[in-house]
């Protein structure tokens, strides 16, 4: 497979990354979005080139040793959504998550904190949308965070990565908003989980909600709130 730009930045400009480097660089993750995500492509394609021993020792010398949960956690997403050999996948799956665990183990303090640092101290609104838009890849790692650190064609199309609370919490907020005669679809209620739900997870949730009447069918079907019908 041709690897993705993303995947060649970190080696073309270190073609010999230590688990040192990885370590750092899983803190500084921390203060760029754009380079938690190239982290993410590069473990996707290394993580098991690794030494765990090296890598914990090089974690215990840093102030978020967890940090480096999140990424990891996206690539076993990812391996999910791209892996076609059941087999392999599950040698894979078994041998990461063994990597997790140990990280897990060696330093089980969570701290619930924002995963990615803002520049400025943010605000009340701010930090109520990262808690409501909330992901598992971050809570499971003991952050708050909702932003794919999987590029473009490697998110998991099929997986929900929000939990049925957080589900529930989004939705309410955007029945709550609509007015009379408008309405919602699947692929918009998908867009304000962030990309973060399956289609058919949106599908459930929305002809389930209590609130609102489904108009229309397949693909055009839209969904109004029931006091405007």
């Amino acid at each position: 497979m041709k690897k993705s730009h993303n995947d060649r930045q970190l080696e073309v400009a270190h073609p010999h990354i230590t688990p040192d480097d990885i370590a750092k660089l899983s803190q500084w993750a921390r203060l760029d979005p754009r380079l938690a995500e190239i982290l993410t492509g590069y473990l996707s394609k290394k993580w098991d080139q690794i030494p765990t021993l090296s890598l914990l020792t090089a974690l215990s010398k840093l102030p978020w040793p967890r940090a480096i949960l999140v990424p990891l956690r996206f690539v076993t997403l990812s391996q999910q959504n791209n892996s076609t050999d059941h087999n392999l996948l599950k040698s894979q799956t078994t041998a990461l998550k063994a990597l997790i665990h140990a990280i897990e183990q060696r330093f089980p303090q969570k701290s619930d904190d924002l995963f990615f640092i803002p520049l400025q101290r943010p605000n009340r609104v701010v930090i109520e949308n990262e808690i409501a838009r909330k992901s598992k890849p971050y809570t499971q790692s003991g952050f708050i965070g909702s932003a794919s650190l999987l590029a473009k064609g490697r998110v998991p199309e099929k997986r929900t990565l929000l939990s049925q609370k957080t589900r529930q919490l989004l939705l309410d907020q955007i029945t709550e908003t609509l007015l009379e005669n408008t309405s919602i679809s699947v692929s918009d209620y998908i867009n304000s989980c962030g990309g973060a739900i399956s289609r058919r997870q949106a599908q459930r949730d929305l002809e389930s909600n209590p609130n609102l009447k489904a108009i229309g069918h397949t693909r055009n079907r839209r969904y109004l709130p029931k006091k405007t019908r």
